[in-house]
């Protein structure tokens, strides 16, 4: 049930890209952490190690994409 969770927070985030809002990062943000904690718990650790690199990703594109820059 948490993995359809986040993936609709997920898909909320894509829905304020498209409207170019930049709450979206946050979204994903929120979405790469779940999925970071569910992989780990079930000891993908390769799965966790790219969505640990989402998360970097995120936090980057969110303070990279300023109001000016749209």
């Amino acid at each position: 049930m948490i993995t359809w969770i986040l993936t609709g927070i997920a898909l909320l985030g894509c829905i304020f890209n498209i409207k170019k809002k930049r709450i979206c990062w946050l979204l994903w943000e929120i979405s790469a952490i779940g999925f970071l904690i569910i992989n780990y718990l079930q000891h993908d650790y390769g799965q966790a190690t790219l969505w640990l690199i989402y998360c970097f990703l995120d936090v980057y594109g969110y303070f990279q994409w300023k109001p000016g820059k749209q």
